[in-house]
Formats: C-alpha cells, structure tokens, sequence
C-alpha cells in the first residue's frame, strides 16, 4: 500500500494506481487503500474517476478526514458545492488544526456568497498558520465581502 504513495511521489502514476488497486484487491476494506487510489488518480486529472474511491474510503471509515477533504476538493471542482460544503465541514469537524480544510470550506461558502459562515473558517487557518498565503487571502475576502473594510486591509 504505501508502495502506490511512494511510486505517486515520484511520478510513476500509471505504477502507483496499479500498487494501490492491488493493494485493494489484497484487501478490500482497506479504506487508506482508496483513499490514495483516489489521490492518485487526481494527480493523473482523472477528477471524475477520483469521487468513488474517496467515497469508498469514506464508506470503510467515516472519521476519515483526510478522505472527507479530498471528496470535498473534488467536488467543489466539479461545481458540486453543496456537497463540497458538506465534506468540508465533515473534515475540518473531524481535524479541526486541518488549516488547508479551514480554507476549502471558506473558499467554497464564499463561491455561494455565504460570507457570513465563511468568515470562522477564514479566521482559523490564519490562526493555525501565519505561513498559509490561502488563509489570509480568503480572510480578507470575506471581511471585505462584509464590509468590514480595514480588517480586510489588515488581513
């Protein structure tokens, strides 16, 4: 199993997708398995090919955050913003120091122009890391969306 991971670091996609199916095939219930099918496969753009194995991840363990975040990205890519939502949530509930699921969710409340209830999940990577340039961005969206002018500046 984590010979797919290491084979997809290294850019031998078509290897690592081959690793990991096999990995499933080994054993089925292995929700990591296809979490990293899935990773994978959206490596190679395959974002449609992507959904069900994170969904099956997600199936085999349902406190699986890593793999709510990544159906999330994915849907959110495909416009599916209700669900992405959805996912998000999920994940930044499950890990709440996920600052990268913090953006997402306040990336994708922002695109429906929920500002209001992006604006937590804009704080929280800002304040989990000072370094995340995503965070800061997204803040200062939200706050300038809510007119709250000079705190937008200062983000």
């Amino acid at each position: 199993m984590n010979l797919g991971v290491r084979l997809s670091a290294h850019g031998k996609q078509d290897e690592a997708i081959a690793a990991c199916r096999k990995a499933i095939e080994l054993d089925p219930k292995l929700a990591i398995a296809h979490n990293n099918l899935g990773v994978t496969l959206k490596k190679q753009g395959k974002s449609d090919e992507a959904i069900a194995p994170f969904r099956r991840a997600l199936e085999l363990q349902p406190g699986n955050a890593r793999a709510h975040k990544n159906l999330g990205t994915m849907l959110s890519t495909q416009g599916e913003l209700d669900d992405a939502i959805a996912s998000f949530s999920e994940a930044v509930k499950l890990d709440q120091t996920d600052s990268e699921a913090h953006s997402r969710l306040s990336a994708a409340l922002l695109e429906q122009g929920r500002f209001e209830e992006a604006a937590p999940s804009a704080l929280k990577p800002v304040e989990l890391d000072r370094t995340n340039a995503e965070g800061p961005r997204v803040l200062s969206v939200t706050l300038l969306e809510q007119g709250r002018f000079e705190e937008s500046i200062a983000a």
